[in-house]
């Protein structure tokens, strides 16, 4: 498939990270019909003390990649922080892939990873009834992060290495009862029928989605590709409330 992907990031409070997950995109993805979308969520009262300087911080980083990449960068800079889903959909509008990726703005791309996007796009060619598809998140200390739900290592969640991980489990896909957007591959359609963030702007916005979908589509399923693995440093439960 080529396909092209249309990966929108809500972004919030920390430049550095941000300026390292475009950075391990552009520089660690293989697949190359792909664009990026930054919206940019206000900083406004949070731990930072000068929340203008962070604002400013992220702007320049996103002028910097438009500059860089002007075919297959966009960006806009939100009024006030409109949290995960309404950031997605805010500049959705914008986005022309045929499938959209949503990602973390403390989502990291590794540098043996390259094949990443090719393998979870590849899902949809032989899978009709796909409704999303994630890879193995991991956390920064290599243990699994998100494997999906409802399967049979959510309790190794926390402390499992990804090496046991390999062991245990055949590179296979993994159906879950939803998916996490950290990191999430989903047909632009769906996006355009059912909208992320309806009813919960954050929390809960990635399982609303996937609840709805497979309410309408029984035949859809949502799946989880563990030998596809990405770094997320999950830092939001610390900073966006």
């Amino acid at each position: 498939m080529n396909q092209k992907v249309s990966i929108i990031i809500p972004a919030y409070d920390h430049p550095d990270l941000l300026n390292l997950c475009l950075n391990s995109i552009f520089e660690n993805t293989n697949y190359k019909n792909f664009e990026i979308l930054v919206s940019a969520n206000r900083c406004e009262g949070s731990s930072n003390i000068n929340n203008s300087d962070i604002n400013n911080r992220i702007s320049n980083i996103c002028n910097n990649f438009f500059e860089k990449f002007p075919k297959n960068f966009k960006f806009i800079l939100n009024a006030i922080n409109l949290k995960f889903g309404p950031g997605v959909m805010a500049i959705f509008p914008f986005a022309s892939g045929e499938f959209i990726c949503t990602f973390n703005d403390d989502t990291i791309i590794p540098q043996n990873s390259r094949d990443w996007l090719d393998k979870l796009i590849n899902v949809f060619s032989s899978n009709k009834n796909i409704a999303s598809v994630t890879p193995c998140l991991l956390h920064k200390n290599r243990t699994i992060y998100w494997i999906g739900k409802q399967n049979p290592l959510n309790k190794f969640h926390d402390y499992l290495h990804y090496e046991e991980f390999d062991a245990r489990l055949p590179k296979r896909m993994i159906t879950s009862c939803y998916n996490n957007m950290a990191c999430c591959l989903i047909p632009r359609y769906l996006v355009e029928e059912f909208s992320i963030g309806r009813r919960n702007p954050h929390y809960g916005s990635d399982s609303d989605f996937c609840s709805d979908v497979l309410q309408k589509y029984k035949d859809m399923k949502h799946v989880v590709l563990p030998e596809v693995k990405i770094f997320h440093y999950n830092i939001y439960n610390e900073r966006i409330k």
